[in-house]
């Protein structure tokens, strides 16, 4: 038994290899980060998209 994203099982699920089942009362959740480097230049649009990702999820 494992817990592992949908994205990464997929194919097998598909292929009928695993199978899945859900567990009432109980909810995962994942927390992302954001990462660029420091000393890299930020282009408009990488801006844009750190400024979204604030808004949206800080």
């Amino acid at each position: 038994m494992a817990v592992l994203p949908l994205s990464l099982i997929r194919p097998a699920l598909d292929a009928g290899s695993v199978s899945q089942f859900w567990v009432e009362g109980i909810r995962f959740t994942r927390r992302f980060r954001l990462l660029y480097h420091r000393n890299k230049y930020l282009t408009r649009p990488m801006e844009a998209m750190i400024r979204l990702c604030r808004e949206t999820w800080a």
